[in-house]
């Protein structure tokens, strides 16, 4: 509900103050700093989506340093930390207690000089009370240890020695490989997903083509399916004519095919299998004999052996031809070995394996094992007792640049032709992302990967959830025969357009993964850009259709998936176990014992089973602290080590049996699961010898049976939010105009619960919602189950390298002469809108909404920025963006302090009466984010200044002095259409005065405003080029004048899908000039020039959001079950 959290000052800002350090949950390590330590930054946190809440007090309760008599220091800390401290009328969000304290070092010299050259530590017990949301006041207690280090401590022992000067400056872990003179490097690129749970790689390899009729990952699957047809068993009144079938067949293909082994069925569907394995080449004779042959047997098969054997073979068509055309698209799906297993996904979970300098390998288990690598992105933690590479005390950081290399080296080694030769090094990477992952996110772990594994490139241009959008075109579109692929597409799309033709649908995708639920909707246009030259007739070409993808909309939970189900089933089975222990008979005292026990954990329970406990509790987002934590006290499966609480191996075996049941209880069947007896007294054996209790004897020997409705009253609130989430993106995008939702794929391991597809049913057809759209047809819902976790890798995969391979031209004649049909995917289109809207978090009121989704992207200036902005609206002492990312839930997205920048930037203290007026005449502000999304602030003092350099316009004057009357123009600009620029309006007491902007020559402060005006957008140019015209109107006695040039504007378009307006400026010096977007404005160099020079625009980058940790109670690996 609410927290008090503690930071590394700077740490909200992208600049974390290196000589305060956190070295656990609640530890600071603290060096001195021009002759005062740095306190960490203190806040009141409130939970995503929580109710504003009343704080009566936050205060210092109590200060020890254990390790030496404290006499005044106690109360000097308290008094330097505490003296913000007060109560708070109402806290929603953040809100800050304490920021930028210090304590002078000679305040510690006395400490210093009791424990010789060893730290000083001091424990702060924080105190916060408020009133919840039933109205109890509650008072909660946190402490926070601070670990003084000597004066003069280096904050790196290592670095004086290493000298690695990039990474320090990167603040990021010592390169982990480097390039040598003997590198051969790989001609194409690896595409990796790296969940939380597991990681796939998708590898582009253009090394090697084959060319043949079907695809050869189709091949495979068709030989595959033949063999089981060849198996199979024909219902009893068919079976002498089907035992005779299979004879002819096996004849047919002994005298078609030589050498192959055709005694009977089972020997024939073995040749087939066997050539079905990877990693064979050329035509396949074999499987076309077998496929003549079935065709044969359905023109002579009797009537009731026909409708029997035909719909099988037909399914035995379709099952292989669904099978995505990898190999045509030079796509290789990434496979691990391990266990004498093959998989195409490993466990993301690493192992420490050494730990100075640390090693890793990725899939392990119990202590020592990490997981959730990419949470804490933002807030690396260091790992106590590790080292880097370099020397330097490890972070997260470091598991999670090891666990790239090894996914990466993985690749490596899998793409050697011959496991003989050296492997190619990989130096292109494209790296998949959650859709909420903010951009400064991306952007440090863009970083992060090309520093730490010496990469030449890498590429985070697709979220998840476009991902596997990507992925499902490609399986329907990308296909040999492409053709074939884009008709079935159309079929199930609308048509939109005439001139030329056009089809369109929109694509859901709910992508549940082990850590995160990922949404996406995009925009699917086909168009059929077909054309011929003279005389020839298009009915015999082939046809030339262009798609077009846009993510028009997104979002997600970063901490919503199968873990946090796994959790409940952990939990759940926790208390049926316990159930089972206490009802049982025989073993009197120890049973005794037991309920005693329980009795005391949990004093409300009375008589009732606890697994119904769990259950009936289970509704709401996370199962209560104190009901857990009596399950742990019955059960433990944490312990502390180096004060931290760990994960033990009884907390993996449980975990793990957890998993299974959640699984099994999740599939078709629907049935109950009984957990093997063995596995559960393995369990509590383990736990029995670390406790020291006796319940293992206590265990009945039919095992523990979890029932599958109690399992669905478990997991329906967790999936209830997904579908809940994926039908608000819909409503909130497509409801208010006349698109409609075409089709929803629920893809991510969650996807394989029949129980998630109801309830998205459920969401989408199963009742009317006031404004909602026509409702979405069942049928439309469909499931990926074979690639739920390698669809977003392959989507990734395949989109990038179509932006490398170039664009087909609709008029290829070679290959449209010939009848071929020819489909290209324009995957630049993609980004063309903000697919989320931002809002200003305004306390106490209902949110501003600064930018709406879908506002498409456009050129905003002269200097070819691309982005949206927002209006200008005043600036506030904290400007905090949110992001809504379900109904009445947002997300911090990146904010600004002005105070804090002004005092740490510039070294000044901001007047609130200059800054902070709120009038449209004082300080106001204006967001714009960018086309990787990326969050600035212009900040100006009145209305924005524009800067039109002298040098770019051409001079429209024909009066003395050279001025122009803005309001009494004596001619109509037009440009060549016809269509007026600025219009001419006679003089007089009556005309109203056009919006005089303000335009300067240079950025100089001393450059003087010239009053001007701005048009409207133009008309899109067909010539390349925008002339501009002066005709005469008919009052002005000059009309029918001939047109005067005043000037011809070249265009300066790119080749890209980025919407460019162009504008006209005039200035009343009668300078005209074409801007492509806007001009720009007049800029501010510094925060301070803002208040000097009004107009001047000061551009700062924002700081993303750094709360990346998850909400407490949905961390299942990182202390909590």
């Amino acid at each position: 509900m609410i927290s008090l959290v503690f930071t590394v000052p700077g740490a909200g800002h992208g600049a974390p103050d290196p000589h305060t350090r956190k070295v656990g949950t609640l530890r600071f390590e603290l060096h001195e700093r021009f002759g005062h330590y740095v306190l960490p930054e203190v806040a009141l946190q409130t939970a995503p989506g929580a109710p504003q809440l009343t704080v009566r007090e936050t205060r210092i309760g109590a200060v020890v340093f254990p390790d030496v008599e404290d006499g005044d220091l106690g109360r000097l800390v308290r008094e330097a930390w505490g003296a913000d401290a007060r109560g708070y009328e109402w806290v929603v969000d953040r809100q800050e207690i304490s920021r930028g304290a210090r304590i002078p070092v000679d305040l510690l010299d006395r400490a210093f000089a009791a424990v010789g050259v060893r730290p000083v530590r001091a424990v702060v017990t924080w105190r916060f009370g408020f009133i919840d949301a039933s109205g109890l006041s509650r008072d909660e207690p946190v402490d926070v240890e601070l670990v003084f280090t000597p004066p003069g401590t280096p904050l790196h022992p290592a670095d004086s020695r290493i000298g690695d000067l990039d990474s320090r400056r990167l603040a990021l872990p010592a390169p982990l490989r480097a390039h040598s003179a003997g590198d051969r490097s790989f001609p194409g690129f690896a595409a990796i997903d790296l969940g939380n749970s597991s990681a796939v790689a998708v590898l582009f390899d253009t090394r090697t083509w084959r060319a043949g009729a079907i695809d050869g990952g189709q091949a495979a699957a068709l030989r595959l399916g033949l063999a089981e047809l060849l198996r199979a068993d024909a219902p009893r009144e068919l079976g002498p004519e089907w035992v005779a079938a299979i004879r002819a067949v096996c004849d047919e293909v002994a005298a078609t095919v030589p050498g192959i082994d055709v005694r009977d069925a089972t020997a024939l569907a073995g040749a087939l299998s066997t050539r079905a394995a990877p990693g064979h080449l050329g035509e396949d004779s074999l499987r076309d004999a077998v496929s003549v042959a079935f065709e044969g047997l359905l023109d002579a098969a009797s009537g009731e052996l026909r409708r029997w054997f035909a719909p099988r073979l037909m399914a035995c068509y379709d099952d292989a031809f669904a099978v995505p055309a990898f190999e045509d698209h030079s796509l290789r799906v990434v496979e691990f070995r391990r266990d004498g297993r093959v998989d195409t996904e490993v466990s993301s979970a690493a192992k420490v394996t050494s730990a100075r300098p640390m090693e890793i390998e990725l899939g392990g288990r119990g202590f020592g094992t990490y997981r959730r690598l990419r949470t804490e992105l933002l807030n690396p933690r260091l790992l106590p007792g590790l080292t880097g590479r370099d020397g330097r005390p490890a972070s997260t950081d470091d598991l999670l640049a090891h666990a790239y290399l090894h996914l990466v080296r993985h690749t490596e080694d899998f793409a050697r032709p011959d496991q003989r030769d050296p492997s190619a090094r990989i130096d292109h990477l494209v790296i998949t992302y959650p859709t909420t992952l903010p951009p400064r996110a991306r952007r440090r772990l863009t970083t992060l990967i090309r520093h730490c594994l010496g990469a030449e490139d890498v590429a985070l241009a697709y979220d998840e959830g476009t991902a596997v959008a990507l992925f499902v075109l490609l399986r329907e579109v990308g296909g040999r025969d492409p053709g074939l692929g884009v008709e079935s597409f159309i079929s199930r799309s609308r048509r939109v357009g005439e001139h030329p033709p056009r089809w369109q649908q929109h694509m859901l995708v709910l992508d549940v993964g082990a850590g995160t639920t990922d949404v996406a909707l995009v925009q699917l246009t086909v168009t059929d850009e077909s054309r011929t030259g003279p005389g020839q007739d298009l009915a015999l070409h082939g046809r030339a259709y262009v798609i077009r993808p846009r993510l028009i909309a997104s979002t997600g939970y970063p901490f919503l998936g199968g873990d946090d189900l796994t959790l409940r089933v952990f939990y759940w089975l926790k208390a049926v176990i316990v159930d089972a222990m206490i009802s049982g008979d025989g073993s009197g005292p120890q049973r005794s014992r037991l309920r005693a026990l329980v009795a005391e954990v949990i004093p409300d329970a009375g008589d009732a089973r606890l697994g119904q406990l769990v259950l009936d509790r289970s509704s709401a987002e996370r199962l209560p602290a104190d009901l857990t934590e009596a399950l742990h006290r019955i059960l433990p499966t944490r312990s502390v080590v180096d004060a931290r609480q760990v994960s033990t191996p009884e907390f993996q075996a449980l975990w793990d049996i957890a998993e299974v049941a959640k699984i099994e209880l999740g599939s078709e069947l629907r049935s109950d699961y009984v957990v093997p007896h063995e596995e559960v007294l393995a369990l509590l054996t383990a736990l029995d010898e670390r406790s020291g209790q006796r319940h293992a004897v206590l265990l009945p020997p039919a095992g523990i049976r979890l029932g599958a409705d109690d399992f669905a009253t478990l997991a329906r609130p967790v999936l209830q939010r997904a579908a809940s989430l994926a039908s608000w993106l819909v409503d909130s995008t497509l409801a208010a105009s006349d698109e409609q939702l075409d089709r929803v794929v629920l893809s991510g391991r969650g996807s394989r619960m029949p129980l998630l597809r109801r309830m998205v049913v459920d969401e989408m057809t199963g009742r009317d919602r006031a404004g909602a759209r026509a409702r979405l047809r069942p049928s439309v819902i469909t499931v990926e189950h074979q690639y739920a976790k390698q669809a977003a890798a392959i989507g990734a995969c395949w989109a990038y390298s179509l932006t490398l391979s170039g664009r087909a031209e609709p008029g290829e004649a070679s290959l449209l002469a010939a009848g071929r049909d020819l489909v290209i995917v324009e995957t630049g289109t993609l980004g063309g809108v903000l697919p989320w809207s931002l809002d200003q978090l305004l306390p106490g009121q209902v949110p501003r909404r600064l930018i709406k989704a879908q506002t498409e992207l456009e050129r905003l200036d002269d200097g070819d920025t691309v982005g949206v902005r927002s209006a200008w609206v005043p600036l506030v002492p904290r400007f905090a963006v949110h992001r809504p990312i379900d109904a009445g839930l947002s997300v911090q997205w990146s904010t600004f302090h002005l105070e804090h920048h002004a005092r740490t930037v510039e070294g000044f203290s901001p007047d609130p009466a200059i800054w902070f007026t709120g009038a449209s005449t004082g300080v106001m502000v204006q967001l714009e984010v960018d086309d990787r999304f990326e969050p600035t602030l212009r900040i100006c003092q009145g209305d924005a200044h524009y800067c039109v350099p002298s040098g770019t316009a051409a001079v429209l004057s024909d009066r003395p002095g050279g001025i122009v009357d803005l309001d009494s123009l004596p001619f109509d600009l037009i440009v060549d259409d016809g269509q007026v620029v600025f219009a001419a309006r006679p003089a007089g007491p009556d005309a109203p005065e056009r919006r005089r902007l303000r335009f300067h020559d240079t950025d100089e402060p001393d450059s003087p405003p010239v009053a001007g005006m701005l048009s409207a957008p133009l008309p899109r140019s067909a010539t390349g080029a925008y002339r501009l015209l002066a005709r005469f109107p008919d009052w002005s006695g000059r009309a029918g004048e001939p047109d005067r040039l005043i000037g011809s504007f070249p265009l300066a378009n790119r080749p890209d899908h980025i919407r460019t307006r162009y504008v006209v400026s005039l200035d009343e010096r009668g300078r005209i000039a074409m801007h492509r977007g806007g001009p720009r404005y007049w800029r501010a160099e510094t925060l301070q020039d803002v208040a000097r020079r009004p107009g001047a625009v000061y551009t700062v980058a924002m700081a993303a959001r750094t709360d990346a940790e998850p909400p407490i109670g949905w961390a299942p690996f990182d202390d909590q079950p």
